[in-house]
C-alpha cells in the first residue's frame, strides 16, 4: 500500500507521526506512531478505532506492528510530545526526504 492511499484513510483534521527506533535501528521491532486528532471530529473514546485503518496501512507499510499513541491536539499543544520524540509527519517534506524511511517503504517495509 502507498502512502497516499494509506492518508485517505485518516480523518482530515489528524496529524500522524513516526517516531522512535524506526529512525534510527537496523532492525526496529515495531514502528512508534503519534496520532494527534481533533476532538471536534473523533471522540477520544472512538479515537482509536477511527484511526485502525491508517494504525493497520502503516504496519503493512513497514512490516512492523505499531506502537501507537493518541493524543488530541489539545493535549499535544499543553505536552509538544511530537517535537520532544523528534517525530517526523507521515508524508512531510521531512518524511519524504529521510532516506531511511524511503528505503523502508521501497523495499515494501521490509528491513531484512
Amino acid at each position: 500500500m502507498e502512502t497516499r492511499n494509506i492518508l485517505t484513510e485518516k480523518p482530515s483534521k489528524s496529524h500522524i507521526f513516526v517516531f522512535g527506533s524506526v529512525l534510527y535501528k537496523s532492525d526496529p521491532s515495531d514502528i512508534d506512531i503519534l496520532i494527534v486528532y481533533d476532538k471536534t471530529e473523533c471522540r477520544p473514546q472512538t479515537a482509536f478505532h477511527d484511526h485502525e485503518k491508517i494504525i493497520r496501512g502503516i504496519e503493512g507499510l513497514f512490516g512492523l506492528p505499531a506502537d501507537v499513541t493518541l493524543l488530541t491536539n489539545e493535549e499535544e499543544q499543553a505536552a509538544t510530545f511530537a517535537k520532544k520524540v523528534s517525530g517526523i509527519e507521515f508524508e512531510s517534506d521531512s518524511f519524504r526526504a529521510n532516506p531511511r524511511l524511503q528505503r523502508i517503504v521501497a523495499k515494501g517495509g521490509h528491513f531484512r
